[in-house]
């Protein structure tokens, strides 16, 4: 292994387990959150948070590396990882509040749009401040 490639595994294995754990802690919260604007009479069993915690957990390990890798390489890491899941957080809830069919959409896009902002504000810029740079650095 190359003297580069160990640190960046290193982040990437970071990435990816804080991506785990915002993705369980998100279905949890969700979980809860959507039995409750469902007007569930009963709350959700183990297994239904097993689940959940499964599916996030699993989401935020594999899509969390690779976004941060491709949109977010010079943004600060705890923005890389806070800012989309509290975005994807806040989707979720208007999706759960006002147009339920509409979680698919409201839930990743916010996610998106999140790392998308993030990206414009830490982009690098050349020597003149204008623009992406294009010099190695």
């Amino acid at each position: 292994m190359t003297g580069r490639a160990k640190p960046a595994l290193l982040v990437t294995a970071l990435i990816s387990l804080l991506g785990g754990i915002g993705g369980a802690l998100t279905a949890i919260v969700l979980t809860y959150l959507g039995n409750r604007i469902a007007g569930a009479i009963y709350a959700p069993s183990v297994v239904v948070y097993r689940w959940n915690i499964g599916i996030f957990a699993t989401l935020g390990m594999v899509f969390g590396p690779i976004l941060a890798w491709t949109m977010l390489r010079n943004v600060p890491l705890w923005r890389t990882m806070a800012e989309p899941a509290l975005a994807g957080l806040a989707g979720t809830l208007i999706a759960f509040v006002f147009a339920p069919v509409l979680f698919p959409i409201l839930a990743p896009g916010a996610i998106l749009l999140s790392a998308w902002r993030l990206q414009r504000v830490y982009r690098r810029r050349n020597a003149l401040g204008v623009g992406p740079s294009r010099l190695k650095g």
